[in-house]
């Protein structure tokens, strides 16, 4: 146990770290050396803080990151789908519109649930995910950028049926015609897909949306302007659903 910042070492960060991974992975781990860091950095700069190692300008410098495994993808087959959309279509028409958003424009939880029906442009069959002022509450995409997703033409025949049943602000409505929180709205799938002994989560159609793009041989770049990631996140999560994508590049042989 230490009193001062300045008997804080790397070691003792080290053991901290250890006894934490019991609890938690190797990415929030990181994260946290992440903040040590310039936590500690902003001492030093500021403060005058001179860490207890003289080989070290930032005890962090001493704490090993931990190793974290390739990130598992979990997206929906068609068959998966069909299967999915018919099982909440019988038990609640806003949850199987949300859904079907989530996995034919690749929207995160909460870009669905802030939509409106103005942000639904039939005409021009685009979603328009933008930065609003709803009831004097101000929200923005998680990136601060606003996009437009091409609406599938699947998607549009559901939106055409369910549009002439909104009668409140939002486009997925509680069942009191407010906002969802994200949280409810995920106890609400969870509980519905129980039911059905069903697993899928909002992450998951989001990347359905993803895969089935790549599989089709849609192009990374294109994909993250759709998504709103980055094209390296996109490459992380898809690149290795291209099947084709270096198929010609090998072929060189006489």
């Amino acid at each position: 146990i230490v009193q001062f910042a300045e008997e804080i070492t790397a070691p003792i960060v080290n053991q901290f770290l250890d006894k934490r991974a019991q609890a938690v992975g190797p990415k929030t781990l990181n994260a946290e050396r992440e903040i040590l860091y310039r936590l500690f950095s902003y001492a030093t700069a500021h403060h005058g803080l001179v860490c207890p190692d003289p080989r070290l300008r930032n005890p962090m410098d001493g704490v090993k990151t931990r190793k974290t495994l390739a990130h598992e993808i979990r997206f929906l087959t068609l068959p998966h789908i069909t299967q999915q959309l018919e099982k909440l279509k019988e038990q609640d028409a806003m949850m199987h519109m949300a859904v079907a958003i989530l996995i034919y424009a690749g929207l995160r939880r909460e870009e669905a649930l802030w939509l409106t029906p103005d942000d639904i442009d039939r005409a021009n069959k685009l979603i328009r995910v933008r930065a609003k002022t709803v009831n004097g509450e101000y929200w923005q995409p998680k990136t601060a950028r606003n996009r437009s997703v091409p609406i599938a033409t699947i998607l549009d025949t559901l939106l055409e049926k369910y549009l002439s049943t909104v009668k409140t602000t939002w486009l997925l409505p509680s069942p009191d015609g407010m906002r969802w929180d994200p949280d409810n709205f995920s106890h609400k799938l969870a509980d519905l897909n129980a039911k059905s002994k069903l697993l899928w989560t909002c992450l998951d159609f989001r990347h359905t949306f993803g895969s089935m793009l790549a599989q089709r041989g849609v192009s990374l770049y294109k994909i993250s302007a759709m998504m709103g990631n980055s094209p390296e996140i996109c490459r992380k999560h898809y690149a290795a659903l291209i099947h084709d994508e270096f198929h010609g590049d090998v072929n060189f042989a006489a």
